[in-house]
């Protein structure tokens, strides 16, 4: 749901911040009221955070299999990380729809050690991330 407001600032210090933007007012602060147009979108609480995480290898050469819990009723999709080796750095690799608790992750280095993390999204607002759950690519 999208709402369109106008919000009411009485204006008494030099700067004045609204969210991302400020107003700087120059010379003598007098008593001002400023309308400021804007949109609030209104979301619904975070989804639950997906929960038993797994990994194991794939039925091909250079395959990872995860699978989660769905923990929430009200997700639209599930977005998967996924880091290779303890220290790397997680990146999105994928999508999948409400519901779907299952990912096959391919074209992997075999022998690497991937690491994967799961959240849901409702439209809005991500949820907490799942635990995580490692897997050596075959």
């Amino acid at each position: 749901t999208t709402i369109t407001v106008r919000v009411k600032n009485e204006i008494t210090e030099k700067t004045v911040q609204f969210g991302d933007f400020s107003v700087e007012i120059g010379g003598a602060v007098p008593k001002t009221t400023i309308y400021y147009p804007g949109t609030i979108s209104l979301c619904p609480a975070a989804a639950l955070a997906p929960t038993g995480l797994s990994a194991a290898a794939g039925t091909g050469a250079g395959e990872i299999r995860i699978a989660w819990t769905d923990a929430s009723d009200t997700e639209v999709s599930f977005a998967i990380e996924r880091k290779a080796g303890a220290a790397g750095t997680y990146a999105q690799v994928g999508t999948v729809g409400p519901n779907i608790t299952a990912y096959a992750d391919s074209g992997l280095a075999t022998g690497t050690t991937y690491y994967y993390r799961v959240r849901a999204n409702n439209g809005c607002v991500y949820s907490a991330y799942s635990n995580e759950a490692n897997a050596v690519a075959p």
